[in-house]
This record gives structure tokens, sequence and C-alpha cells, in this order.
């Protein structure tokens, strides 16, 4: 019986309208007591329309309920077949709802189900009251948050405790029914399932579908950038933010860093760069699974992501353009025309080769082609003629360009491309040679692959397991133990302990070691080699020597680093004696027993222990004054010649060569040198941001009370200054007739360097320090904090007694970074990469040399997620992300900003080496604070612009606000800003140089007032403030007078920036 047939029969049997039928529910309870429920809804389904017959044929009218007004109040089919006659059916439908179904349908639990691992629920035959968390009982579980289904028939449950692939015993009693009945005590073995069946990984790409195809697209140029992101969600879409764990990322094509995430709210990203397909769309199955050790593990989810291959439309024209070019190997390259040119003919070919030049971006040559062949209907293959000269090749990790230098009639126009070489070549070793005992050098054939975290993969240059030396296996497995050069072809391994070589150890085996295309493609990977060497044993002993600082002050140096080879202490093993000299034994006469303070040191480094750590030198510092050794009660004595002996075998090297005995005589005659300051110079902490301090360096050691030990003062000077006391030297910072004292507020080991800082209290007592002192007292006396001070500085003694002179300084003050006032509004500039520059071997923290590449953008940048500014995974060095060279990315660049509009990246030291040419990739997704994506260049190539010169080396490219001129202006160095009418700063419409207008501001002057924060920056420099010239009407900078004017004459790389609140409105470079 079909719908329609029963809907027939219920208007026949006169009981309903059309409308009423397809309206009111149906309740059966037939003869076996189960119960039937049916919606009109249901009849288009055969199962329940054969399930309704069959419980209507076994059941009595009776028993067969309808619902008339979908209320739970229904009529018997029985009683609506007999109902009055001539009463209406609307009145009968209306006065004749008068049983309660909840009453005829007794109350039992069906079954219970789980909806994830958090929740369950729970059905019942019939409409239940309420449904609390004590009602469920269930070992290892607990209960909450019961939320019931409207109309009663279901509750679902928050349950803890729950494992996926488990079963458990849930046990319901206590729920009462509608008319306050308790439902019968039901128990179900409930099975949760695995983590799939109810939880899912949504993969999201922040790129969008450029080609109507709904799959997410970037460019296949192996440079562009998608952020992926994993999010866990239930199966209703719901994203679980209290879900914990990290979720590794796989790509079927292109590449990622750092491919395991940590799981935050619910989310892991990554950043995925494209694949390079000249020829085709590639298409990344992209996976994300959570590791199995957390809750959700095993957890899995796909996403697509398209690379589009390069492409274009030419146009009516019938010569199109050449779009890109990429290469894949260091013999050939592929140009990709704008659109389709099958079937060139030879002569054509020939002529394309005619016009084309390839030129190296390291070696700025040009190479020479072989030939020109057809790749595909839009590619051209252009192969090098390695066969003529070896040095027709494209250097690897560089930038290169090809040029169509004219029209190929009916091919192809003219034009130009840059593209980047990706190497694919296999590794080998080249030789290995022994520095010495300790040391193993080996040489590959192209850069390796290398650890920069804890983790060593097994194709990982410094994983040790990689080597064996004379069949034996290393047994100093520190990652420290391995060290990679600056072209990442030779890796030295330090040997320690038994890997020490002996002389029979004259051969290395190395296997696995790839290059940084073996990270994915194990053919890149190296075949077991094995090298045999010469082995050179280091057996030079370490000489020492003694250096007179002062005569209270000695410095033991050593040739070659040492470590103390006994448990002694260093003033148990140096001695010292001075008097007549025994011609038998060699030793003077008179054994120094008044004290003295040693310190290990390697340079200007305190060693703490020096069993354990390597140093150079031994400070020694007598705690005595000569006058009082010699009982003499005077300024200064005579002091004799001073004897250091040392047994021998007490200080051994790292190689385990020890030091002979030592009898040193240092002549300590009279000293006639008063101190003299040598240099005075605003104080930097080490990330190079100045302080509001200043340094002070020595040409000898002082005594400064209180800070100074040992003091050592002569009888006179006690009777002077007190006992144990020198006389206090006196500082004084001195500008426009104003004067701030000052003191020593530190000084280091060897007491040549002191920090002073002026010292203020004002006339309601505040004291003040530094800068802020300066910034006191100026704002008192109406003068400027920055700029020139005179300092002058008297009275510091020398270990001697000597005093020093009065001495003056003139000393340029610049704001420290603590006490910039940071600006208000940021003038509004697409995101954008300014410059970049780099630094080989930089002295960054004056401790550590670094290579060091700065990066400046138009406006401050996102820290936030997986395209933070800050992440090292965003940069591309060469191939390789920084996450994986052991770099780090600083917020800002010294002398230029200290937000996140210019970052700092320090790579280990020679890492990029000298005369370099190189590509950073910034990740082409980077955001700016406000959210606005990256745009522009985002392949840097950098090259150094002078390759005989060490120092500051400089990108060749450069974003459209940097303007280049022949040279800064040479009569008088002036940059000038102009201004309006009137001489207010917020009228200020252009920047000048020289005349030259080079950025318009006329969109902008109501950023610009009084109060606006203009700097000017000559090489990272500032050179001073802004003068107001009211006749001229303009605001002239004028570089100080006393630096050296012929640095500012047109040298190639000078550059000069000028800021408006914080916002970089014109670089200049030269």
């Amino acid at each position: 019986m079909n719908k329609k047939k029963i809907m027939a029969l219920l208007m026949a049997l006169g009981i309903m309208t059309p409308s009423t039928v397809l309206a009111a529910p149906f309740t059966i309870v037939d003869r076996d007591g189960e119960v039937h429920k049916f919606e009109f809804s249901d009849f288009s389904n055969d199962d329940k329309v054969e399930e309704f017959t069959s419980a209507l044929s076994n059941s009595d009218f009776a028993k067969v309920f309808i619902d008339l007004n979908d209320d739970g109040k229904a009529v018997t089919l029985e009683k609506a077949i007999t109902r009055p006659s001539g009463e209406d059916f609307s009145d009968f439908e209306r006065d004749n709802q008068d049983v309660d179904l909840d009453k005829v349908v007794k109350a039992e639990v069906k079954k219970i189900t789980p909806v994830n691992l958090d929740r369950i629920k729970i059905e019942f035959t019939s409409k239940v009251a309420d449904v609390k968390p004590e009602d469920f009982i269930a070992d290892g579980l607990t209960f909450s948050d019961v939320r019931l289904a409207e109309d009663g028939l279901s509750a679902e449950v928050t349950v803890k405790g729950a494992k996926f692939k488990e079963s458990k015993n849930i046990t319901v009693k206590g729920i009462k029914d509608a008319e306050g009945n308790v439902v019968e005590e039901y128990t179900s073995t409930v099975k949760f399932g695995d983590v799939n069946e109810y939880y899912q990984i949504k993969i999201e790409f922040d790129c969008k579908d450029t080609n109507g195809d709904k799959i997410p697209d970037i460019k296949a140029d192996g440079a562009t950038n998608t952020q992926v992101t994993a999010i866990i969600c239930d199966k209703e879409g719901n994203v679980v933010k209290d879900a914990e764990g990290i979720i590794r990322f796989d790509t079927t094509e292109g590449g990622m860093a750092q491919d395991e995430r940590t799981i935050e709210n619910g989310k892991a990203s990554i950043q995925l760069t494209s694949k390079s397909s000249l020829t085709k769309d590639v298409i990344a199955n992209v996976s994300a699974v959570v590791l199995n050790e957390y809750e959700f593990g095993g957890l899995r989810g796909h996403g697509q992501v398209q690379f589009l291959q390069p492409g274009g439309e030419a146009g009516p024209d019938n010569a199109v353009p050449m779009v890109n070019a990429e290469s894949n190997d260091a013999d050939r390259l592929y140009i990709t025309l704008g659109q389709e040119k099958p079937n060139l003919s030879d002569a054509q070919l020939k002529e394309i080769k005619a016009q084309l030049e390839v030129r190296d971006g390291i070696r700025e040559r040009e190479l020479e082609v072989k030939e020109v062949k057809q790749f595909s209907s839009k590619v051209l293959e252009v192969i090098l003629n390695t066969e003529a000269s070896e040095e027709n090749y494209l250097t690897d990790n560089a930038k290169h360009s090809v040029e169509i230098k004219d029209d190929v009639e009916g091919v192809v126009k003219k034009g130009s491309e840059e593209f980047t070489l990706t190497d694919t070549s296999k590794l080998h070793v080249l030789k290995a040679e022994s520095k010495d005992q300790s040391t193993l050098v080996i040489t590959f054939s192209e850069p390796v692959a290398w650890s920069t975290d804890d983790v060593l993969r097994s194709y990982d240059a410094n994983n040790p397991a990689n080597y064996l030396i004379d069949g034996d296996a290393l047994q100093s497995t520190g990652r420290d133990n391995f060290e990679l050069d600056g072209t990442r072809t030779k890796v030295t391994i330090h040997l320690k302990g038994k890997d020490r070589l002996g002389k029979t150890d004259n051969n290395i085996e190395i296997s696995n070691v790839g290059d940084w295309a073996g990270v994915t493609d194990k053919r890149n990977r190296i075949s077991t080699q094995v090298l045999r060497y010469d082995v050179n044993i280091d057996d030079t002993i370490p000489e020492v020597s003694v250096e007179r600082q002062s005569p209270e002050q000695f410095l033991i140096k050593f040739t070659t680093p040492v470590t103390l080879n006994t448990d002694e202490k260093l003033s148990d093993v140096v001695s010292m004696r001075y008097g007549k000299k025994d011609k038998k034994t060699g030793l003077r006469e008179t054994e120094y027993k008044s004290g003295a303070k040693f310190t290990a040191l390697k340079g200007s480094k305190v060693v703490t222990d020096p069993k354990g750590e390597l140093f150079d030198s031994i400070l020694v510092e007598l705690k005595t004054d000569w006058t009082k050794v010699e009982g003499v009660k005077a300024y200064w004595v005579d002091a004799s010649t001073i004897q250091f002996n040392i047994d021998k075998d007490i200080f051994k090297t790292d190689l385990g060569n020890k030091t002979k005995e030592v009898c040193y005589d240092v002549d300590n005659g009279r000293d006639r040198t008063s101190p003299d300051i040598i240099s005075l110079s605003q104080e930097k902490n080490k990330d190079g941001e100045l302080l509001d301090t200043v340094e002070m360096v020595m040409n000898e050691p002082i005594q400064v009370n209180d800070l100074t030990d040992p003091i050592t003062p002569n009888g006179v000077q006690e009777e002077e200054n007190g006992t144990e006391k020198v006389q206090a030297g006196e500082i004084r910072f001195e500008k426009d007739g104003v004067v701030v004292p000052g003191e020593v507020e530190s000084i280091t080991e060897d007491d040549y360097t002191a920090i002073i800082k002026p010292v203020y209290e004002n006339k309601d007592g505040g004291k003040f320090y530094g800068f802020a002192a300066l910034r006191e007292v100026a704002k008192e006396h109406k003068i400027d904090a920055t700029g020139e001070w005179i300092v002058s500085i008297t009275g510091f003694s020398d270990d001697y007694g000597n005093t020093m002179d009065t001495q003056e300084f003139k000393h340029e003050f610049v704001c420290p970074k603590e006490d910039v006032i940071a600006p208000t509004e940021k003038i509004e500039v697409d995101p954008e990469v300014m410059y970049a520059e780099y630094v080989n071997d930089d002295d960054y923290d004056y401790e550590n040399g670094y290579d060091v590449i700065r990066v400046k953008f138009t406006e401050a940048m996102s820290n936030e997620g997986a395209v933070a500014v800050g992440n090292t995974a965003n940069y591309v060095y060469n191939g390789t992300t920084l996450a994986e060279l052991g770099s780090q990315v600083r917020k800002g660049i010294y002398g230029v900003t200290t937000d996140w509009d210019g970052i700092t990246i320090l790579l280990p030291k020679d890492r990029i080496g000298k005369d370099a040419n190189f590509v950073l990739n910034v990740s082409s997704n980077l955001r700016s604070a406000d959210g606005q994506k990256l745009v522009g260049e985002h392949e840097l190539n950098l090259v150094d612009t002078d390759k005989n010169k060490d120092g500051t080396e400089t990108s060749t490219y450069n974003a459209g606000i940097l303007f280049k001129a022949s040279k800064l202006n040479n009569n008088g160095y002036e940059a000038a800003i102009t201004s309006g009418s009137a001489i207010t700063l917020k009228d200020v419409d252009e920047v000048k140089v020289v005349d030259e207008v080079v950025v318009k501001l006329d969109t902008k002057e109501s950023l610009l007032d009084d109060t606006s924060k203009y700097v000017v920056r000559i090489n990272g420099e500032q050179i001073s403030d802004f003068v107001i010239d009211k006749d001229e009407k303009t605001i002239t900078i004028t570089p100080d007078t006393t630096l050296d004017e012929q640095k500012f004459e047109a040298e190639q790389g000078d550059k000069v920036e000028v800021t408006v609140n914080g916002q970089t409105v014109l670089v200049k470079e030269y």
C-alpha cells in the first residue's frame, strides 16, 4: 500500500481532510505491545509504508492514535470513525483531543550511542521530564551537562574519561517520565569508535581559486607561499578549542619547513612553498595528522592546493612575450612564452639563440648557449655549452638572468627575466685532511645538509653515525663537535678523548650524507666513500709570558688556550718572588706573601672554572701597595723585578699538551705614567642598542673606591683619603653653562674600562641617572638633552698612586631606545620590502661574530601565527629555510627601527662568507600588522658591492620607494624638507634633497604637526635634529661637522634615510 492509498483509505473512512492527512502524526500500539510512530513525511519511504500497513493490520482501532493538532494529544482511530453524525470535522478536531500520548506509550530507554568522545546520546520510547548527570553510572567515566531535547524523547550528556576504541558499560536509573514515573533501569555496552569517526581535520589555505576549478592556487615558481591551517573539528564543524598535541604536515608537492607544529586553540598552521613547474599545473595533496602520543593521535585530514604554471596572453601581436624563466640543472634553463607557439622551425630556434644572453649572477659573466630546443608548445629549453668550457654553468643558489636582446619576428619579443637555480646533482666527497690529532676537515662537492636543532637526521653532515675512523664509530656525539664553514662544503670534526687520532688512524668512511636536495631526494645522498689522509700530530707546547700592566697588576699569557691540570687553585700554582737572584737555583730571594687575586680570562671574559674551561690568560692583582710591602711611608717606592714561578705540567691544551716549568722575570721599575683616557663613547648593549651610560677606556688600570678589588692605597693616600681609600675621581657633564655631576657605575675585571653616567637631583629631591638626568636638567634649564656635551674627568689614580690630569671631551649624546617617544600615527603604505643588506662576520654583540642580514619593510609586519615576520621558517637562504641554519630573527634594525618594520637576521659566522651573492626568499604571504598581504618583490638577490673590501654588502634590489642619485649634496651635505607658506611642520607637503623632490606627502599632511618626530640617518647613524630657518621657510638637517665628510662623498652604498613619526618616507642610496 503506497502513501496515496493510505490517504485515500483514511479519507474514505471520513476521519480526515486531505490537509489533515498530510500533517497528522500516527502512534500505533500493536497487539504485541510494540509502539510505532509515523509522520506522514515518512510515507515517501517504502520501508515506512510497509511498517505502517503491518502495524495497522496487527492492531485494534482503539490502539491507533491520531495527533490531529501535533501537540501530544490524540483521538483514537475508532472514535474518529464513529464521531457523532453531522458534526463538522473541524469541530471534532478541536474538541476531541482527549488522549495523552505520553500515558499511552510507556517511557523506556531505547538505546545509548556515542556522539563523540565527549558526548553520548540516550533515546526514549516516549517523553521524559528530567534527566540528570547522576542518573548515569559507569566505571572510569564522569557525566555532566545534560541537554534534553524539546520533545523529551532524547538527551545528550557530556562525558569525560572515555577513550577511543574502548567499550564501557553504562547504567541509567532514576529518570522520570512526564507523569513522574521512574523509568526502568537500563544497562548498555557502549563502544567508542576511532578518533576519525567523531572528529575531523579541516585543511584551509589562505590563497584563492583563480581559475575556477574550485581548488585554491598559487604560482608554480618555487618561491610563492600559502599558509596551510589544520583545524580540529567535530563532525558538526565545531572547532575543538581545547585540543592539545602536535600536528605533522606533509605534502606531495612543494616544500614545508619545520613540518611539526603545536596545536593552539584547536588549530596549527604552516607555510607551504610551491614547486617550480614549467610545463604543467601541479596538484599538491596536503595531509595533516595528530601524533599518536596525544589524545587525538591518529586524527587525519586532507586538502588540495594547485600550483599554476607561468602563463599569460600575448594579445593580437604575432610575437609573444617571455613570461617566465626557471632552472633545475646547472647546464640548462627553461623559458616560458606568453602563449603557445608550436612547431617552431630550426631557423627560428637559431634566431632565438642568436638573441639570447644568459648571465651568471655570482660571477657576473655571460654564459655561452649551445642550442635552443622546443620543449613544448609554450616552453623553450636553453642548453649551455659546457662542452666548450666548464665555466659555462649556472652557479648554485643564486639568482641569474636571461635576456632576449631583440624581437624574433613571429615568435618572441625582446625582454628579460630573472630566475633561481635549484640544484639536483649528486653529492660526493672531494678530500679529507687532518689539521692535528683533534681536527679533521672533510670537503664535499657542494653544500651539505646540516642539523640546526636537537634532532639529527640520517642525512645530516653533523650526524656522528655517518662517519667511521679506521673502522671505529665516533665516541664523542655532541653537536658542538661539528662545524660548518661559510660555503657549507667544508665540515670540521673536532675529535675528543678516545676519538683523537693516532698515527695509524689515517682513513675515514663517510656514508649517507646529503646535500640540501638530499633532504627529500635520496639520489642526492652520498654513496659510501673511504678516504685516506696523513695524520698531523700537533705536539706544540704552549709558551707562557707575563705582561706588566702596572706595578701591582700583571697578565700571565698563554700562546694556546689551556685548562688547569690539577685540583689546586690558581693562587696555589703560581708563586711570585722578588729581590736578588740566586745564581744556582735562579730563584729570587724573597717570596711575595702580601696577597694577590688571580682571575682566569678568555679574552675579556672571566672563566669561573679554570679546570673545566679553556682560558688564555691569568690576571694577577696584588693586594698590597709596594710602599707597605717595603715598609715605607711614601707615595711610591722603586719596586724591584718580580719573578713568576710555575711548575711543569700545571696547565694543558685541549690537545693534552702540557706546559713546561716557568721562571719568568718582569721588570717592575717606577711607574712614571699617569692614567689617560683612550676613548669615550655612549655605551651599547649586546643588541647594538644605545644605552644611557658612557664607556671610558683607560691606558692603564685605575682604582675606584668601592668598585675595584683590590684597592691598594699607599700610606700617604690613606692619610689623605681614609683607610683602604684612594683619591676619588671627579666627573662632570656640561652644556650651555649647565653642569651635571657624574659617577662610575661599574668597571671591568682588569680595571681598564669604566662605565660612567650623569647623576642629577632636582629641586624636589628627585634623583635621576643616565640620559634621564640630562633630560631632567635640560627641561629645567630649557636646553636640548641630545647633542654635544663637554665631559670633564679628573683625579682618578692608578695602582702606583699616579693621578690623572683633567681631561675634556666633546661627546655627542643620542637619545637611547627607551627614551624615544613612540609615534602615534603611521603613514599608510602598502607592505613591501624596501631594501635589504648584509654584513659578513659582524661583531654584532661585541662577543660573537655573526653574518647579519637586515630586511626593511615599508611598515610594521605581523608577528602572529605561521606568517609571523619573526618566524625563521618564513625565510629561505639559498634554498634552505633559516630554521634549518641555526639562525635568529630579531625585531628591528639598529639605528633604523625598533619595530617589526625591520628585521635583523643573525646567521652563524661565515655562513654567508666574503664576496657573496645569494638569494633570500621572503615568504610571499607575510602580512602587515593591520592584515595587508606583502606585495612586490620577495626573492631578494643580495650581492657584495665591493668584492675587494670587507664590510657592508647591500642588495641589488630596492623597492620603488627607494630613490637613487649620483651623489649626496656636496655643498654643505644637507637634506632639506621644504614647507609651504607657513612655518609649521603640518604644512610640509614634500621632501627634497638638493632641490630634488623625492617623495610627496600632500595626502598625509594631517599626520604632520609641530610634535612630529623627524629623524635623519646617514649609513645608520642619526646625525642631528632639524633646525627651522624662518627666512628660508625650510627645515634643514646638517650632519655633525666632526664627522668625516669624505664618507658622504658619493661613495657607492652610502644611504640617507628620513623618517617621520617612525615611518620611513625617504631612503636615498648612492
